[in-house]
């Protein structure tokens, strides 16, 4: 028995492999191409990874633009400021009893600046225009709709651009 055990307990050598490259550097540019049909006719999932893999290396992403900046270059300070403005103003003209709309064409001109940056293809300005304009549209819309401003056709102008 305790000849058994000490013939279970010989340690063997472990057989090492050659890695895939290993093996792949050994066959040229025709043997490999061989290969990779044989192992293709035997497993059709894999000619669906190899298509998957052709396509990505010819039609490669496109490399990222790495200056592109993300945040928006233009300051929304003064756009900010001259929307309050424009609310500001119009609210009291009609606190005042009138009753044409004091918004729509100083609003539209605002909005004009954030459609240029659109046909610019620079969405990430127009974005913060749009942003600044609606946020500041959005904190009076209610007072200005108790006092008849028309807030739906602001609405639908923001929704255009």
């Amino acid at each position: 028995m305790a000849v058994g055990l000490s013939v279970v307990r010989e340690k063997q050598p472990i057989e090492s492999r050659p890695t895939l490259a290993q093996l792949l550097d050994w066959l040229n540019l025709v043997q490999t191409q061989g290969l990779i049909q044989a192992l293709a006719e035997d497993n059709p999932q894999l000619l669906d990874e190899i298509e998957r893999h052709v396509l990505r290396l010819l039609n490669p992403a496109p490399p990222r633009d790495t200056r592109r900046c993300y945040r928006p270059t233009v300051d929304i300070k003064p756009i900010r400021q001259e929307m309050r403005e424009i609310l500001r103003n119009g609210l009291v003209y009609l606190q005042e009893g009138h009753e044409d709309d004091p918004f729509t064409e100083e609003i539209s001109n605002l909005l004009q600046q954030a459609q240029d940056f659109v046909e610019a293809g620079n969405g990430n300005n127009a974005i913060a225009i749009l942003e600044t304009i609606t946020a500041a549209w959005a904190n009076e819309w209610e007072e200005l709709s108790d006092y008849g401003a028309d807030v739906f056709e602001i609405d639908q102008l923001l929704s255009k651009v």
